[in-house]
């Protein structure tokens, strides 16, 4: 009865807490739903095609393969029990749910990793009603559930360590701060981290740009010296001022006798307007004028720990994932050879 299950108060219940909490998400970031929803993370207007959409799935499919295998291969399971018992509504909601999820992530947004969380709930429960029949026929059903729950458990454990292991921005930091000299002259090419730096460097980049300036450069001139963050360097943010530099800006540095540049590589440099800088730096290290002095290097395809690969790959059995974080580099710089 089509009526019955309409009016059902379970069904508006669900469907007003949905609403609700879409519309607290909506007043707390009014910024991040406009940017995903008409912005720079929405793909409506781009061209979209069927063959598209079976990519879509397909990419999903293989991120949950690669990062939840027990959770994909215990649903399928609940799926095929399902289809013997000729439940064909939870079959199709099941099965349709994600369906069409996907697709309207591919005809409206964009796909990440991590969206593929929000079909982990229902995949879920298919997956256990799978485990409650298959422990009919099992005789410990706490060592099955142990060891169907192991390999989750120890990939979530394996990441969560990875979390609280300094990334490689904050080893640059730490790094820095140990063999660099407070006070000393920094260019910097970064986005996702910054040094602290002196009140002369502010108001030398004010001088530069003043719209470059960021809100926390400005507390800091409101700062009294006792309470100034230790150590602070005399830097000169190359990415925020860029424009205003010589067109050769490396030169720049000689010029103004900067002793050290700090890069930071990200595998899609231009969405975070970062350069290459192998060319010049390559040029300038094959005279002898600037070498490595310290390098922190990526570990995942996706600096912003966005996981791709299967999930045994964090283990150090299988590869060498010693931390999360991109490429930082500090490069000693000197007007003569080294």
């Amino acid at each position: 009865d089509w009526r019955k299950m309409l009016l059902d108060r379970w069904l508006w219940a669900a469907s007003g807490l949905f609403a609700g909490l879409a519309a607290l998400f909506v007043a707390l970031h009014p910024q991040e739903f406009f940017r995903i929803t008409a912005g720079e993370d929405s793909t409506a207007t781009a061209v979209k095609s069927l063959a598209g959409l079976a990519g879509e799935y397909g990419y999903h499919l293989r991120n949950l393969l690669n990062l939840d295998p027990v959770v994909l291969i215990a649903a399928s399971l609940g799926v095929f029990f399902l289809l013997v018992r000729r439940r064909w509504r939870e079959v199709g909601m099941v099965a349709a749910t994600p369906m069409v999820y996907i697709a309207v992530l591919y005809f409206f947004f964009h796909s990440e990793v991590r969206y593929i969380l929000m079909m982990l709930p229902l995949l879920a429960v298919a997956g256990g009603y799978a485990l409650a029949k298959v422990t009919r026929w099992v005789p410990t059903v706490a060592g099955f559930a142990v060891l169907i729950l192991a390999l989750p458990t120890l990939v979530a454990a394996r990441y969560d360590r990875l979390l609280t292991i300094p990334d490689t921005r904050q080893q640059a930091v730490a790094w820095i701060a140990h063999n660099v000299p407070t006070g000393s002259k920094i260019a910097t090419w970064v986005a996702t981290f910054q040094l602290t730096p002196t009140r002369a460097a502010i108001e030398r980049q004010r001088t530069l740009d003043a719209a470059s300036l960021r809100e926390a450069d400005r507390a800091l001139l409101d700062l009294s010296s006792p309470t100034y963050p230790r150590p602070a360097y005399d830097l000169l943010r190359v990415n925020l001022v860029r424009e205003r530099l010589p067109r050769d800006w490396l030169a720049y540095l000689d010029e103004q006798e900067y002793e050290y540049l700090v890069v930071e590589f990200w595998p899609w440099q231009e969405d975070y307007g970062l350069p290459e800088f192998d060319a010049p730096l390559g040029a300038r290290m094959s005279l002898g004028t600037a070498r490595p002095a310290a390098s922190f290097n990526q570990s995942l395809p996706d600096p912003n720990g966005n996981f791709y690969l299967p999930s045994l790959t964090l283990f150090p059995w299988f590869s060498r994932v010693e931390a999360l974080g991109p490429t930082v580099t500090v490069y000693q710089l000197a007007t003569e050879p080294l």
